[in-house]
């Protein structure tokens, strides 16, 4: 099924304006288009739609509060009800946890495999730790409603961002951007705007959207509530100089920044290589992810 105008509230100039930026930004004529880059263009568009985006945060608003609220609600709830609701459309079902910088390899390893990072390392920044995975799941509750993105899956464009064709170089910088940085990972500086100005492809601003009482949004209480107690324990736990470990019964030891999920271990290749082609949900080799 195709996307049509209607069914996802288009805004052409919007769409346009998006397109050109990007293309300007890694040095492409509009000419030499292709659908990745702009599919690429449509996901960075929608995380412009602020009505759009709050709709499905309600939805996960509302999950949330149904599971902290059953007799005995899940520990680590949000991570639990992103993992399960990723996992759904192709993302490798349990996150990969960074503790420190990742190394660039690696990154783009977990890109190819379909694999979130928990960013434990920003936990208390106003990036936040969970925020790359409200993107992605508010893009696959997207695609999944009004299919803006034609009949290519979130996850498979999601993969594509760690191939070599995402990775451009800046002229303006002197420095190598991969459509990741443009697309979901803006950095914005000042994340408190107004409301005419937000945006969610940055993580800050979305992470300040949900959190900030001086962007109070009705409907995302739970949801705040969560996020910020998440910081609170994470800030406390810096402030007392607790070391980041990983979980025994859920990560591997640590590698390149990363503490990879126990699924990745002692696969056989023949799994490695299904997944490769397309089942984001099969066991990896850590050996794979290091080529």
């Amino acid at each position: 099924m195709s996307a049509s105008k209607e069914s996802w509230n288009f805004n052409e100039a919007l769409y346009q304006k998006t397109r050109l930026d990007l293309y300007k930004k890694i040095g492409r004529a509009e000419e030499s288009a292709d659908d990745f880059i702009d599919s690429c263009v449509k996901i960075a568009t929608f995380l412009m739609k602020v009505p759009a985006c709050k709709k499905h945060l309600t939805r996960l608003n509302s999950l949330l509060f149904k599971e902290l609220f059953k007799t005995k609600p899940e520990k680590k709830s949000l991570r639990k009800i992103l993992e399960e609701e990723l996992s759904k459309v192709g993302f490798y079902p349990k996150f990969a946890k960074a503790y420190l910088v990742v190394d660039a390899s690696i990154f783009k390893k977990t890109l190819l495999h379909g694999v979130l990072l928990k960013d434990t390392a920003l936990a208390i920044t106003q990036h936040g730790e969970l925020t790359h995975a409200l993107q992605w799941l508010m893009i696959a509750w997207e695609q999944e409603e009004t299919h803006f993105l034609g009949e290519q899956s979130v996850v498979e464009i999601f993969k594509q961002l760690g191939e070599e064709k995402s990775f451009f170089y800046d002229s303006s910088t002197n420095k190598e951007i991969n459509l990741w940085d443009l697309i979901v990972d803006t950095n914005t500086e000042t994340p408190l705007l107004s409301m005419a100005e937000l945006q969610f492809k940055s993580p800050e601003v979305l992470f300040a959207f949900i959190t900030s009482p001086d962007l109070f949004t009705p409907g995302l209480e739970t949801l705040r509530t969560e996020l910020c107690e998440r910081f609170i324990k994470k800030l406390t736990q810096a402030q007392q100089l607790k070391p980041t470990s990983g979980s025994p019964s859920r990560y591997q030891p640590k590698t390149g920044g990363l503490f990879m999920p126990l699924g990745f271990e002692d696969s056989a290749s023949d799994q490695v290589n299904e997944t490769a082609s397309g089942s984001s949900n099969m066991p990896l080799s850590m050996s794979t992810l290091s080529r």
